[in-house]
C-alpha cells in the first residue's frame, strides 16, 4: 500500500465564516419578504428576525403561530403594540403556540393579540406547553379558553412575561373553565411576570398560581 502524504506550506487555515442573522419584513397585505407570518418564521434560523409592519394581520394558521423551537425575534416594526394586531378570528386556536423547547431566546415583542380560541382548551392568546419563550411589550385582549384566556402556561415551562397588558380574556365557565381568564399556570411550570397588568373580563377569575 503506497502512503500518501500532504504537506501545506504557508498556508492559514481560516474557519468557514458564520452568515450574517437575517431579517424578514410580513406586511398585512401579504407583501414583503413572505405573504405570511408563519411562512417568515418557517424561513428563519437560530438569530434571526421577524419584523412585522403596522397593520391587522388574518392569516393566522390553524393551532396558531409557531416558533418551531427556534431562537428567532418577532415584533412589530414601529414598537407600538396597538398598531400591530394578530387577529385569530375565533378560529379554534391560539394567537400563538410555544411546545417546541423555545428557550429565553425566542421572543414575541411588541405586537397584540385578539379573538384567540383555544382548540385544546388553554390559552387563547398564547398556549406555552414546555418551552419557556419571552413575551415582552404585548397587548392580550378578547381572546377566550377554558383555562387562562390570555395566556396559559403547562408543562414545564418558566417564559418571561414582561411589561404585558393582560386584559378582557374569558376563561369560560360554560366550557367547564378552571379560571385564569388573564394568566393560568399549571405545575410544574413557573412563570416570571414583570411590570405586566392583568385586568378582568366579566368570566375572568384570578390568575392561577
Amino acid at each position: 500500500m503506497r502512503l500518501s502524504t500532504v504537506i501545506i506550506s504557508g498556508m492559514l487555515l481560516v474557519p468557514a465564516a458564520t452568515a450574517p442573522a437575517a431579517t424578514y419584513h410580513v406586511n398585512p397585505d401579504g407583501t414583503g419578504d413572505f405573504p405570511t407570518i408563519q411562512e417568515a418564521i418557517n424561513a428563519c434560523v437560530d438569530g434571526d428576525s421577524v419584523l412585522l409592519a403596522d397593520g391587522t394581520y388574518r392569516d393566522i394558521q390553524y393551532q396558531g403561530v409557531r416558533y418551531w423551537g427556534k431562537a428567532i425575534t418577532v415584533s412589530s416594526q414601529s414598537g407600538n403594540p396597538e398598531r400591530c394586531v394578530i387577529d385569530a378570528e375565533g378560529r379554534f386556536g391560539s394567537g400563538f403556540y410555544f411546545c417546541h423547547d423555545e428557550t429565553e431566546a425566542a421572543i414575541l415583542e411588541d405586537i397584540t393579540v385578539i379573538n384567540g380560541y383555544s382548540w385544546t382548551g388553554m390559552g387563547g392568546g398564547i398556549l406555552i406547553d414546555n418551552a419557556s419563550p419571552t413575551i415582552r411589550g404585548c397587548i392580550l385582549r378578547d381572546n377566550l379558553a377554558t383555562h387562562g384566556g390570555g395566556i396559559c402556561v403547562d408543562g414545564i415551562s418558566s417564559p418571561l412575561i414582561e411589561n404585558c397588558h393582560i386584559h378582557h380574556n374569558s376563561a369560560d365557565p360554560y366550557y367547564g373553565g378552571a379560571g385564569g381568564g388573564s394568566v393560568f399556570e399549571d405545575r410544574p411550570s413557573y412563570e416570571t411576570v414583570s411590570s405586566s397588568t392583568t385586568r378582568p373580563a366579566s368570566w375572568d377569575s384570578p390568575a392561577v398560581a
